[in-house]
């Protein structure tokens, strides 16, 4: 399978692309620096860009089976990287055709809010506020498209 990876330099994108190359899966990454994959990422195809230029994410979705988007913040990103970047990998996605999508956002958004401490609750609304208040456009990004094809979707903390 050819599977398409945003956020591959991030914990959780690293272990999706070594898994998925470990399975015979051929890989394309698009990455804003090449230097924090795993050694295993660096044999996939990486492109070097950012996920809010529709030009890499088309590039990089390009003959993709399906999409796996992990997207995280980062300090040096802007504020609404996570939700544009899936609205872009979305508008790409309906363009080239690709019909298959797993997207990985954060616990306690959405339905899982209720299945976090309290502790973690306070720094969601502090500290984390606007990460949070990113993954959650991310998530209702998700909902609404699904919603337009007449699908459903249950998401899984």
């Amino acid at each position: 399978m050819r599977i398409a990876v945003f956020g591959g330099t991030g914990g959780t994108g690293r272990q999706i692309i070594d898994q998925a190359m470990e399975a015979d899966h051929q890989i394309t990454a698009l990455v804003r620096d090449p230097a924090r994959l795993s050694q295993t990422a660096k044999q996939a195809t990486i492109i070097v860009g950012n996920v809010l230029d529709i030009t890499k994410v088309r590039e990089t979705i390009a003959g993709a089976d399906a999409v796996v988007v992990s997207l995280g913040s980062r300090s040096d990103s802007p504020e609404n990287t996570v939700s544009e970047g899936t609205k872009q990998i979305i508008t790409a996605m309906k363009d080239l055709g690709v019909q298959r999508l797993a997207v990985v956002t954060s616990l306690g958004v959405g339905n899982s809010k209720n299945q976090v401490p309290m502790a973690f609750k306070l720094l969601m609304k502090t500290v984390m506020r606007k990460i949070m208040a990113n993954k959650e456009r991310q998530e209702e990004i998700v909902r609404n498209t699904l919603r337009e094809k007449g699908l459903s979707i249950s998401f899984l903390a």
